[in-house]
């Protein structure tokens, strides 16, 4: 979890070629992590922050900037 939401804050801050390294290191421990699978990981688990609108939207937006894939 910790480097999906690395990888997310180094894409919103702009930081998208350190971003894309922690991407590489994440597609080779879960090599099918996708934005839709974070989705039905995150909503599957509404109990937490990402209820807060626009958290959610965020932190997809900052792992495609980071060259996750849809």
């Amino acid at each position: 979890a910790a480097l999906r939401y690395h990888a997310a804050s180094l894409g919103l801050v702009g930081r998208v070629e350190e971003g894309r390294q922690a991407v590489q290191r994440i597609l080779e421990l879960v090599p099918d992590f996708t934005i839709a699978r974070a989705r039905r990981h995150i909503e599957f688990a509404m109990h937490n922050i990402f209820k807060t609108p626009g958290v959610a939207d965020s932190f997809y937006e900052g792992l495609r900037r980071s060259g996750v894939p849809e």
